[in-house]
């Protein structure tokens, strides 16, 4: 009889049968949910941990290029030192080799140092002799006032010499003059007002030689030149200067053969830049009477040349103000340190002085 009562016994009339069931899927289906939680969780924490991961390797990295930067500029400026160093070396050496007398590249501070390490990073120096360039702040002989042919003839064979289309000597003499008066292929505020970006005309001499590019008809193929052409074209900061003498001087012991090749065509003298050339790799030029004597320049009665003759660059032997290229280098990061530096050739306490100091990066 209980047996009987028993098996007809019911929950929440559920028979027993089919509760045991029903707890059993409901037991189930909850173990799959708390299995799904724990998934989920995980890919959560998985994702979190990745996210982490990867910030903290950008942060790594970022201090890692702080520190090479850091590294790299600290190297520049030891670069920099080092040349003002060669210089000072130079000038106290006084054995009738170098010295303040006359400036060549067969001095000490013209070899630089290549490569060297220092600090973990690398260091890289290079000097050149400003006065071995072409100043194109002498287009006029005070600056702002009366032209200097003899420059602007040897301006006007470079950019031929380089298939300019545009001849932009005269924009850059309305550049450096104080009047607002254009030229025949010049330019003046007008002219640049009314460009894209409008500014005005500094008429005022150059402060850099990068200042030519926002002069018309100075585009970047003329200012950087054409290293693949033959012979290649250096660009213009190897020639060009803003820091050489007032009156165009150039230094014959230092100045590139493109440019001695351009100023013996300006002035007819075909032939001068080889001569020069040759004459200096058996000797350095060390005195203007040594300019004389082979051939280089010749004597005028008065100082003038002869009536008719064209105008001509005059020739030195000494620079005075040089630019300073220091690089340091360190993994990916690279620093340059561009310094121009006056010397005094009388020694002193403030023989060095730097005129101009920028960081390209």
């Amino acid at each position: 009889m209980l047996s009987k009562i028993c098996k007809k016994r019911t929950i929440c009339g559920t028979p027993l049968d089919n509760y045991d069931r029903f707890r059993q899927s409901q037991g189930g289906r909850n173990r799959g949910l708390a299995l799904l939680l724990v998934l989920l969780f995980v890919v959560l924490l998985s994702a979190i941990i990745v996210e982490f991961a990867y910030e903290m390797r950008i942060e790594a990295t970022i201090s890692r290029n702080h520190i090479d930067h850091m590294l790299a500029q600290i190297a520049a400026k030891s670069a920099v030192a080092t040349g003002m160093s060669l210089l000072r070396q130079d000038l106290d050496n006084l054995d009738g080799a170098s010295g303040g007398t006359f400036d060549a590249l067969t001095d000490v501070w013209a070899t630089g140092v290549p490569y060297e390490e220092i600090n973990g990073a690398v260091m890289r120096c290079t000097v050149s002799d400003e006065y071995g360039k072409l100043n194109v702040n002498a287009l006029f002989r005070d600056g702002r006032g009366e032209p200097n042919p003899a420059v602007e003839a040897a301006l006007r064979k470079l950019f031929e010499l380089r298939g300019c289309p545009f001849d932009p000597v005269d924009a850059i003499m309305d550049w450096i003059d104080s009047d607002d008066e254009p030229r025949q292929n010049g330019g003046e505020s007008e002219y640049y007002s009314s460009l894209g970006v409008p500014y005005s005309c500094k008429n005022a001499p150059l402060d850099s030689i990068e200042e030519l590019l926002l002069i018309r008809g100075i585009t970047p193929e003329v200012f950087f030149g054409d290293p693949l052409a033959d012979p290649p074209q250096l660009p213009l900061t190897e020639l060009l200067t803003v820091f050489g003498p007032g009156d165009g001087t150039l230094n014959a012991n230092t100045a590139s053969e493109e440019l001695l090749y351009i100023v013996g065509e300006a002035s007819g003298r075909t032939g001068l830049a080889q001569l020069i050339v040759q004459a200096r790799q058996e000797t350095p030029f060390q005195t203007e009477d040594d300019l004389v004597a082979r051939g280089i320049v010749e004597r005028r009665q008065g100082g003038r040349p002869a009536q008719g003759a064209p105008p001509e660059i005059s020739f030195g032997v000494a620079g005075r103000v040089y630019r300073i290229h220091g690089d340091g280098y360190s993994h990916n990061a690279s620093v340059r340190i561009e310094a121009y530096v006056s010397r005094n050739p009388r020694g002193g306490g403030n023989v060095l002085r730097i005129l101009d100091w920028r960081i390209v990066e």
